[in-house]
């Protein structure tokens, strides 16, 4: 039927109308698909936006609860107290750790202390009196400013010393960022921990509970964030 095709290609050569529809009806429909392509790909993108910080927060909620869970039924590792232990560190900067720490190293004749991240004006003579020699055996450390720079200095205050074992003594909820810190600098080194509970955190307030919550969820943060970029 080739008079039909050449027919057909008059007509529309004739008639500027006839053309003009045609081709603003095939643009229509192109534009119109283009256009709902579009809108699907700003739909997408929208629910992308919309739905990536939603998992994220679950995410981040549930390993959070996890986090909490893991740090309030820690226990003492057994080994902190039925071993000899010949190295403890004492990450400061929290409730208790000095004090519990001096007990531990004051229990234990052979071990060798280093307190890290203590202040510029510590003095061990305002601490509780102990009978051990601390001349050879203490180490002050009071340059360390963050558990970064604990895990850094503990570190190599071992290596220097030739210690494969330290009993790390810190407070319950520091113990996982600090372990992970310094099994990552001292990798062969067994690092054995001996967290530190406050008498304290059954308060019932809510302004503390939320404070608390807080203040436990910043750890979390921060421990998301070293097990990131360490």
């Amino acid at each position: 039927r080739p008079w039909l095709f050449k027919a057909k290609k008059i007509i529309y050569f004739f008639s500027d109308r006839n053309i003009a529809v045609y081709y603003i009806f095939y643009y229509d429909e192109n534009i119109g698909r283009k256009i709902s392509k579009k809108i699907s790909m700003k739909i997408n993108i929208r629910l992308l936006f919309i739905y990536t910080p939603l998992l994220v927060m679950l995410l981040l909620l549930f390993g959070f609860f996890k986090f909490l869970s893991f740090i309030n039924q820690y226990n003492t590792d057994k080994r902190s107290s039925s071993e000899n232990i010949k190295g403890i560190a004492v990450l400061a900067g929290g409730w208790g750790r000095i004090d519990k720490g001096l007990r531990v190293f004051n229990d234990n004749e052979n071990a060798k202390l280093i307190l890290s991240g203590v202040s510029k004006n510590f003095s061990l003579k305002k601490q509780k009196p102990f009978e051990k020699n601390t001349k050879n055996n203490l180490v002050i450390d009071n340059h360390s400013r963050s558990t970064l720079e604990n895990a850094i200095e503990i570190s190599n205050w071992a290596k220097k010393l030739n210690i494969n074992k330290i009993n790390v003594i810190t407070s319950y909820y520091h113990i996982p960022r600090s372990l992970l810190l310094l099994k990552y600098y001292s990798p062969d080194i067994d690092f054995i921990a001996n967290p530190v509970f406050k008498n304290n955190y059954e308060d019932k307030e809510l302004r503390k509970i939320i404070g608390k919550g807080a203040f436990l969820f910043e750890e979390y943060i921060k421990f998301v964030f070293t097990y990131i970029f360490v």
